[in-house]
């Protein structure tokens, strides 16, 4: 299988997380999603290598129940990762 590297940024201001998956080679972006989460006044900031299938739509999705962003590709999960504050319930 065929497999695209890629890089998935996670960062937080001002209470708001932007979610970013990009391909590492090129810096080409593939999906973002912005997510309101609880104001406690501190910034944050998270980057991980993964790979993608290279054939299929990646998506960014949240866990609620977890708070956790999950990113799938193929009817696959690729990635997760828990986020440090809530995320409000409008998203």
């Amino acid at each position: 299988m065929t497999e695209i590297p890629a890089i998935i940024e996670i960062e937080k201001r001002d209470g708001e997380y932007r979610i970013e998956l990009r391909e590492r080679e090129t810096g080409t972006s593939i999906e973002s999603r912005t997510l309101d989460g609880a104001d406690d006044g501190r910034a944050y900031k998270h980057v991980c290598k993964v790979r993608l299938p290279a054939e299929g739509e990646a998506t960014i999705d949240l866990d609620r129940v977890e708070d956790r962003i999950v990113l799938r590709a193929e009817d696959r999960t690729c990635y997760r990762h828990r986020l440090p504050t809530p995320v409000s319930a409008a998203h």
